[in-house]
């Protein structure tokens, strides 16, 4: 019996542990929603964490990683516009859709330029089809001012099977490099991004009729991500030798 007892009394204690740490992580959930506002601003802020990386490091990136610190920057200029758009108008969704365009052609030409993978007219081709794609979804379906998710759901696919495709070919290649590891870093960030955008994207263009809670859950997680994705891409860029000999 007083064996029985003392497992009642550890069912009871754990039952206990567990109640009060789901209260805890439900309360601070709800403190987290609350504060949406501040994540997402921090996250839209942290994209200056790479810039600067870029700028300290810009001498010695080399040629094949200006692009790379071109596309953040149009990314820091982006969400300054965009503040204010939304700060003027109500919206940014022009600013978006446009930026979205920029942003895919900007990843093409930085692949372009590593020049590891594909011939460079595969790169024409891909830049061609997603101008198309967007001219069809913002000016020919859809009003460029909407929110046009098609032509972004392509773009985000695209990336993610060359970031996929890249990191399979550095990983075969010499995996223990550290110009590689700093490259596959990088690609790693891309695909954990883009993916997760891809996904977002699905829910928006095939709704399941969830509550207004659970795409705010979504883009708070997106939030999260991009902060993350934007420390990996600095750390990305200052790992990244400054003398890279070839093969």
């Amino acid at each position: 019996m007083i064996h029985l007892h003392f497992r009642e009394a550890q069912c009871i204690l754990c039952s206990g542990i567990y109640v009060a740490t789901s209260l805890f992580i439900l309360n601070e959930y709800n403190k987290l929603l609350m504060n949406h506002f501040l994540v997402t601003t921090l996250s839209a802020l942290s994209i200056l964490v790479p810039a600067f990386a870029c700028v300290a490091r810009f001498g010695r990136l080399g040629e094949r990683y200006r692009p790379l610190a071109i596309l953040i920057w149009a990314g820091v200029l982006n969400e300054a516009l965009s503040y204010l758009l939304i700060q003027a108008h109500g919206n940014n969704m022009l600013n978006a859709n446009l930026y979205s365009l920029v942003e895919c052609l900007l990843l093409l030409f930085f692949f372009y330029r590593w020049g590891r993978r594909y011939p460079p007219f595969v790169y024409s081709i891909l830049a061609a089809c997603m101008v198309a794609a967007w001219v069809l979804d913002n000016l020919v379906l859809h009003r460029v001012t909407s929110d046009n998710i098609v032509s972004d759901l392509f773009a985000f696919l695209m990336i993610v099977v060359i970031s996929m495709d890249h990191i399979g070919y550095l990983m075969i290649q010499a995996p223990g490099s550290r110009a590689h590891r700093s490259e596959i870093l990088l690609l790693a960030a891309f695909l954990l991004y883009y993916s997760y955008q891809a996904f977002i994207s699905l829910f928006l263009l095939f709704p399941i009729g969830a509550s207004p809670a659970f795409y705010t859950t979504l883009w708070l997680i997106l939030s999260i991500v991009n902060m993350l994705v934007n420390l990996i891409i600095a750390l990305s860029v200052l790992w990244i030798p400054t003398h890279r000999v070839y093969t």
